[in-house]
């Protein structure tokens, strides 16, 4: 259980919630854009943690995705968007982020 891997990690309370926060965005984005919200398909996390970082590796079904063709969400005519702040959030919040198998694995690294 993701949740009990957080629960295990003995960090101050504003990291515990940027690591929330980052798996929250991830899942969501595998599951709603990645797996196109397909109940069929799954997503799957694994979760790593050493003295110093965690690592978390989020994998869904879907046909993968160029990183490079996520909207800045911070241009000027996505600012009212009531969506599309996830991928920002998760490189704002991690020390690495990285994606693999056309963007279907994404590699995110939480130092503490």
């Amino acid at each position: 259980d993701i949740w009990a891997c957080l629960n295990g990690i003995h960090v101050e309370d504003r990291i515990r919630f940027e690591l929330k926060l980052i798996i929250h965005e991830a899942l969501i984005n595998a599951a709603e854009h990645g797996n196109d919200s397909d109940p069929s398909k799954y997503v799957t996390v694994t979760c790593r943690v050493w003295p110093h970082q965690v690592e978390f590796v989020v994998q869904d079904e879907g046909p993968g995705f160029e990183p490079c063709e996520v909207p800045d969400c911070t241009a000027e005519e996505n600012l009212l968007r009531e969506s599309g702040r996830g991928t920002f959030l998760i490189h704002e919040l991690t020390d690495e982020c990285r994606y693999e198998d056309c963007g279907r694995r994404q590699i995110l690294v939480k130092r503490f």
